[in-house]
């Protein structure tokens, strides 16, 4: 029986593994990335993608050894960071460490990505279940999941 509150939506989205709309934008961003960064992606893509150790000035960062992309300027603040050029790097920058490896397959890489996000959306999901609304945070989840609005204190019925 489900709560009152709660979704059959999500419900059968957490049952079938399914992303929800958002995490599948940024599953397809990422996988294009992987792809253009692997070069099984066609070259108009692959321009999009400088990694930051390819930048003279750049190399001797710790960005450059984590495997970071540059993200290009928007020209405007509503439509400039959906565009792909922006948004793609954007979200492969956001992924962990571990993720951004280069020794992953691509089969293992959507895998433990499908995986990552899924325990983001489940995470939010928890937060909004379980949080009360007293005390606003931003938790820094993931760029494509923005800065995610949840709240500190835990309701007393949750322990």
């Amino acid at each position: 029986l489900l709560p009152r509150t709660s979704s059959v939506a999500d419900r059968i989205r957490t049952e079938l593994h399914w992303l929800d709309i958002p995490s599948r934008v940024t599953f397809k961003l990422c996988v294009l990335a992987y792809r253009c960064l692997h070069g099984s992606a066609p070259a108009y893509l692959v321009r999009y993608f400088t990694p930051v150790s390819a930048i003279a000035g750049r190399s001797h960062l710790r960005s450059a050894a984590s495997g970071l992309l540059t993200v290009p300027r928007a020209n405007t603040s509503t439509i400039g960071p959906r565009a792909f050029a922006i948004s793609s790097p954007t979200a492969w920058n956001c992924l962990p460490v571990d993720l951004r490896d280069p020794g992953h397959s691509l089969l293992t890489f959507r895998r433990k990505l499908k995986t990552h996000l899924f325990n983001l959306s489940s995470f939010k999901v928890f937060c909004k279940d379980e949080y009360s609304l007293t005390d606003q945070h931003s938790v820094n989840c993931c760029s494509c999941h923005r800065f995610l609005s949840v709240s500190c204190l835990r309701t007393a019925s949750s322990f």
